[in-house]
């Protein structure tokens, strides 16, 4: 269990950080990855990982990627079919587009951090992996042998043998094993497996909203988050590239500080200096998340 960190300026003295990032920023619109985001998204990990903090990598992005391929490739096999009198392909389960964009995904991490002349490893595990102890046993000694190491783990839900039962096209109606049902759990998990001191959870928003903004409106970032805040924040939907979302982030968030994780904060994936702001400890970077008898002074926007 990692010493619980009360405030900004705890969080520079941080030692073991996992860092979540969703679909919707390593991935554009259109399923491409998006290069300039993953670029400074690993500078400032391996920024942190030369500073001698351990740092692991939760990364979506799989999914996204592998849909975008696979559209090439069913235009391409359409029109093939079409000019035989065959049939049209089927759209494409969620585990063939992870089957399709992994590789790639974890080709662009390798070839990024050896840049820097830092080593990543690819970690896949699925919810089935943690219900049994022997292999939970040996993804905790595996993941600290590479911390010990100098490797930065990168870590995703192996939705090629998921049981998450919907096609590319689909997002809603999920239901899946207990132990996480998307990557910002599974990121929690990891947190309070390694006992982290801080897990930061990025997103394709600023932080917490204090309401939901009107077109146009400036959003009003609450800087302090607790549950007890629950009624009055007005959470928003979970992006189409994701299965997760704000709600999910919280959920996640809360968990994993009850477990002993050391701090939690979620902020933008999208602002390319975001990670090296939170760990500093600056004002305005993402929202924080405490636990009630952490928040006395209750939140602040």
């Amino acid at each position: 269990m990692s010493a619980r960190l009360h405030g900004r300026a705890d969080l520079a003295r941080a030692k073991r950080v996992v860092v979540k990032v969703g679909t919707s920023t390593v991935s554009r619109a259109d399923g491409s990855v998006s290069l300039g985001r993953i670029g400074h998204l690993v500078e400032q990990l391996t920024e942190l990982h030369l500073a001698g903090k351990e740092v692991m990598l939760v990364s979506s992005g799989a999914v996204g990627v592998g849909r975008g391929k696979l559209r090439k490739q069913q235009l391409f096999s359409r029109s093939v079919q079409m000019s035989i009198g065959g049939t049209t392909p089927e759209t494409p389960s969620l585990n063939a587009c992870a089957a399709a964009g992994q590789s790639g995904v974890m080709g662009l991490y390798e070839q990024l951090f050896g840049q820097y002349d830092v080593l990543c490893a690819q970690v896949l595990v699925s919810p089935a992996d943690f219900a049994q102890e022997a292999k939970v046993a040996q993804l905790k000694r595996s993941l600290c042998w590479l911390l010990a190491n100098k490797t930065i783990p990168v870590l995703n839900e192996n939705d090629a043998i998921s049981s998450h039962r919907r096609t590319c096209a689909a997002s809603d109606g999920d239901t899946a094993p207990p132990a996480f049902t998307d990557n910002d759990g599974l990121a929690a998990v990891l947190a309070r497996l390694l006992g982290a001191d801080v897990l930061l959870l990025l997103s394709d928003v600023d932080g917490i909203y204090a309401r939901m903004p009107a077109p146009g409106e400036k959003p009003v970032i609450i800087d302090v988050y607790s549950p007890s805040l629950a009624a009055a924040v007005s959470i928003g939907e979970k992006s189409a590239a994701g299965r997760g979302g704000m709600g999910s982030k919280i959920a996640a968030a809360v968990s994993a500080i009850r477990a002993g994780v050391g701090c939690v904060v979620i902020a933008s994936g999208y602002d390319p200096t975001s990670v090296s702001r939170v760990m500093r400890g600056d004002a305005g970077a993402g929202t924080m998340i405490v636990l009630d008898d952490d928040n006395a002074n209750g939140a602040t926007a």
